[in-house]
């Protein structure tokens, strides 16, 4: 069974389109439970959104507050939220203290930023497929370089992986920080939010090979990573209207 855990954030942006739509602090909440609601997904049984605290403590209680007021969903997926501790490390640490905070419930755990959403009836079997004992986390896209990275990493977190992390070091995931900032925070968090599963034995996989993964920028525009003609798992904010883009073009030419 899977527990849903979604960082979500209701500060400003870097990338301004989705700092318009967030400023209902509950809008991306919304699709996603929209998602979870219409879609087929009977391995969900449980979503918690994990609020990383902003600037405005009103706007993050009001997040809390919406779902919270549902409690379960049509097709029977129980939904909770909270606070979390700090946005030092963008969504993986409101993953991080999400899982840390839901660690009794056995329950493997999807891990999605609020900004992309499901696509497809059970989307997370792709993920499942390449999860066994020895496979700590299978992400939408990790590096193809040597380095340990995740580009795109949403994904699947084997509970058994994240218990045995939170045993040796305290935490479901490396949320440490550099000590001279040469990189943000958040980019410094996917580089090296996995670096210590290969130390317990684990490994990584991806789904990149028979999915398309369309990538949000930071600032603006999309991205394709994976394989750019199969049909998408997960897709960000925009990715309609994207593609709604791109058909008028074709067809204008």
């Amino acid at each position: 069974m899977i527990h849903y855990i979604v960082a979500v954030y209701v500060g400003k942006r870097v990338n301004k389109k989705v700092s318009l739509v967030t400023e209902d602090p509950t809008y991306l909440v919304k699709v996603h439970l929209d998602r979870l609601n219409k879609l087929n997904v009977p391995m969900i049984k449980r979503a918690t959104f994990v609020v990383s605290p902003s600037d405005s403590r009103t706007r993050d209680e009001q997040v809390v507050s919406f779902v919270k007021g549902i409690k379960v969903l049509e097709n029977g997926i129980e939904v909770d939220a909270f606070i979390g501790e700090n946005n030092d490390n963008h969504s993986y640490g409101s993953w991080n203290f999400g899982m840390k905070s839901l660690l009794d419930d056995g329950f493997d755990y999807f891990l999605i930023e609020d900004d992309y959403f499901p696509s497809k009836d059970e989307f997370y079997l792709p993920f499942i497929g390449k999860a066994d004992d020895n496979i700590a986390y299978v992400c939408q896209l990790h590096s193809i370089s040597n380095r340990v990275r995740t580009i795109i990493s949403n994904g699947l977190m084997s509970y058994r992986a994240a218990k045995m992390h939170h045993d040796r070091f305290g935490e479901c995931i490396n949320i440490s920080l550099q000590n001279k900032k040469v990189h943000d925070p958040g980019v410094y968090s996917q580089v090296h939010f996995l670096k210590n599963f290969e130390e317990l034995g684990f490994g990584i996989e991806d789904v990149r090979q028979f999915y398309c993964h369309p990538f949000l920028c930071r600032k603006y525009g999309m991205l394709l990573y994976g394989n750019p003609i199969k049909p998408t798992l997960l897709e960000p904010i925009f990715y309609e209207e994207k593609l709604r883009s791109i058909y008028e073009k074709r067809v204008l030419q």
